[in-house]
């Protein structure tokens, strides 16, 4: 009987150890450390905005312009600009056109009396030359078109500006998003 006692109060010790380790697993539950499988256990992955290159580039549309082409400033869009020759008036003095800046006539016979057309000034305030009596020249800037290329975009449109990277500080790598950075998950 001794012996039946004694076994009785080792299943009971045995039992009561059995459910004391059950009772921790419960409260604090049964865990393991395993090697994160997206960051290969280092912690970190590669940079998903500089792609690891430290630097990533913005592309921007140029405000500056429109589709790469901006209005001239020295005509203001239009493709003409003031005449450098007669100032915008559309005239200019001249040599006459008749008596050839002499002042004197010719055709009239003997050495000549004034000139009938310019009176005898030799100069006459006539159309100008360069532009047609107009006042306006093809603009030199444009090219007579209203636009040039944008000094800003050159053309293009749009530009590109090359950053570093403060996402992950210029290093190319960020902690990892499934670990934490730690390298291990506990499951």
């Amino acid at each position: 009987m001794n012996l039946n006692i004694k076994l009785m109060k080792d299943l009971i010790r045995n039992i009561s150890i059995i459910i004391s380790i059950i009772f921790i697993l419960i409260i604090y539950g049964c865990s393991k450390k395993v090697n994160c499988d997206k960051c290969d256990a280092s912690g970190k992955i590669t940079c998903n905005i500089c792609g690891g290159d430290k630097r990533y580039t913005s592309s921007f549309t140029c405000n500056h312009c429109r589709n790469g082409y901006r209005t001239c400033n020295e005509c203001s869009g239009e493709g003409q600009a003031k005449c450098n020759y007669c100032y915008g008036d559309g005239y200019s003095m001249q040599p006459c056109s008749v008596c050839g800046g002499s002042g004197l006539d010719y055709n009239t016979g003997g050495y000549g009396g004034p000139c009938h057309f310019c009176g005898g000034a030799a100069m006459k305030n006539q159309p100008c030359h360069k532009c047609n009596g107009d006042g306006k020249i093809e603009c030199e800037e444009c090219g007579g078109d209203g636009t040039v290329v944008c000094s800003y975009c050159f053309g293009d449109g749009s530009y590109t500006r090359e950053n570093n990277c403060n996402i992950c500080d210029e290093n190319g790598k960020v902690s990892c998003i499934k670990c934490l950075g730690k390298g291990y998950i506990i499951e």
